[in-house]
């Protein structure tokens, strides 16, 4: 289990180097840069998706929202996400549409140390507004589908690969400023878990685009 993980980060490593750079440019490739975990790199990525698994985990739920392997009959299809908290292995027929993102505030999950404080009063947290920090993560999660078609019209995978670690970025961003499993309520709960969800949802997706895993511990 460790050499395959120790394979999958050293090609996420050396992939993604190179495809997050723009198809016309040179590049110098850096290794110790390019296994860096919180730089921009593929495994910061993979890093990020596994933080999201640890926290299904916790539930002790018996399924899991996140598929581990990425392949074509589960992945994303490239319109906004639809939330589905209990679909493991999307087929063909189920995969998720192209239709804007819909997130359930107040799908079933349950119970994770406590957070950052992001400055919200405590009115807002406790009357379940948005606060900047869940607003910002939700609109970049719904300009997947966008990035996808200029990727694919400007035949760059540099704007999937940068697109993820924007995404990866600020879901860490998200981690730190909130409780997850333990909100302020049971709606803040499902929210974030919800975005949790689609979050590595499209982390999976994304990498899988660029020919890379999505292990599920680092």
């Amino acid at each position: 289990e460790k050499m395959d993980l120790s394979r999958q980060i050293g090609l996420s490593a050396l992939k993604y180097f190179i495809l997050k750079v723009d198809p016309k440019k040179r590049i110098l490739f850096n290794p110790k840069e390019s296994i860096d975990l919180q730089g921009h790199t593929g495994p910061f990525i993979q890093y990020t998706y596994a933080r999201i698994q640890s926290v299904f985990r916790k539930l002790n739920e018996t399924f899991d929202p996140i598929a581990t392997n990425a392949d074509e009959s589960d992945r994303i299809d490239t319109g906004p996400i639809i939330n589905d908290p209990i679909a493991t292995d999307a087929s063909e027929s189920d995969r998720i549409d192209t239709a804007p993102i819909t997130i359930d505030p107040i799908a079933t999950y349950a119970g994770e140390s406590d957070r950052i404080d992001t400055g919200a009063s405590e009115s807002d947290r406790m009357n379940n507004v948005l606060l900047p920090g869940e607003k910002e993560l939700i609109v970049h999660l719904y300009r997947y589908p966008n990035v996808i078609q200029t990727a694919a019209e400007n035949y760059s995978p540099a704007e999937v690969a940068n697109y993820i670690f924007d995404l990866a970025k600020k879901f860490n961003k998200f981690y730190a400023e909130f409780s997850i499993l333990k909100a302020e309520s049971e709606e803040k709960k499902n929210l974030r878990l919800a975005l949790a969800e689609n979050t590595g949802k499209i982390l999976k997706d994304g990498l899988y685009l660029l020919g890379l895993e999505a292990p599920l511990r680092m």
